[in-house]
């Protein structure tokens, strides 16, 4: 009596398959890292960083003494703008009311809790040199305070930089300046400054921060250099911490988007199995 054992797949019938799997997968995969590829180009440019908000910049260490610290903030000081260049007018600072220091670094506090995830606070920004430069008891309650011509002549060595944006024409240049200025020496008693400045809106609630140390040139008192600069933003509308949501919302986007490619890579394959088995 003859007995029959079912038949096995051979090792071609299994590479077949495999390599069916693989021709169906390949550019779909292609598509979907193109997708997040790209999502990640525009989330480091909508943001200014990829994913985690930067620290301080470390040329901030370089501090040994504060001589004077100030503050950019419409309730602290009258800041008018000269608007005889339209695309970048002058930030002048015609008064300042005195700001206690001890109140100065309550409110970084109150905007720079601990936290324990990669996000910092929205709101946190130039606060977190506050809080800094508190902690290594650089700035005390008996630190001076910039007045209003030295405010203006530091910020404007910011505005000659020209990393100030220009924001989109619904929105005015300069909508606003806040922030911490401080000036001192460094380890090797050279001046130097800190400059932490939030920018005014330059589109729909987007808010670009800017974090810079200045070196006098030497042999030209006055005259400034930028030693360490980042530039990021920050969006003011409950919109602030999505740096990852951002990401995979534009990620899916573009999947989307590009998801009709694989089709040329299909239609072929399709219209001769569709033909064969007509």
């Amino acid at each position: 009596m003859t007995s029959f054992s079912p038949a096995s797949n051979s090792p071609d019938s299994n590479s077949k398959k495999s390599g069916g799997w693989r021709w169906f997968l390949s550019p779909i995969l292609l598509t979907l890292v193109s997708a997040i590829a790209i999502g990640a180009w525009q989330t480091y440019r909508y943001w200014g960083y990829f994913l985690v908000r930067p620290g301080l910049v470390d040329e901030i260490e370089d501090f040994a003494v504060v001589e004077k610290w100030g503050t950019l903030d419409r309730d602290t000081a009258e800041i008018e703008i000269n608007w005889s260049n339209l695309d970048r007018p002058q930030l002048d600072i015609t008064t300042t009311a005195t700001t206690a220091w001890e109140d100065v670094v309550k409110d970084a506090n109150q905007f720079c809790p601990e936290i324990s995830n990669w996000f910092s606070t929205p709101s946190c920004l130039y606060n977190e040199a506050t809080l800094y430069f508190d902690r290594q008891a650089l700035v005390t309650p008996r630190t001076p305070q910039l007045n209003a011509t030295e405010l203006t002549q530091h910020y404007q060595a910011l505005a000659k930089t020209d990393l100030i944006e220009v924001p989109q024409t619904s929105y005015l240049p300069y909508d606003f300046a806040v922030g911490l200025i401080v000036l001192g020496r460094d380890r090797q008693n050279q001046p130097i400054v800190f400059m932490g400045i939030q920018g005014g809106q330059v589109e729909n609630d987007h808010y670009p921060y800017y974090e810079l140390i200045f070196r006098e040139i030497e042999g030209s008192p006055g005259e400034w250099t930028i030693a360490a600069q980042r530039t990021f933003y920050i969006d003011i509308a409950g919109y602030e911490q999505l740096d990852l949501g951002y990401w995979i919302f534009v990620s899916v986007m573009w999947f989307g988007l590009l998801s009709p490619i694989p089709l040329l890579f299909y239609a072929p394959r399709l219209w001769r199995s569709f033909k064969g088995n007509s």
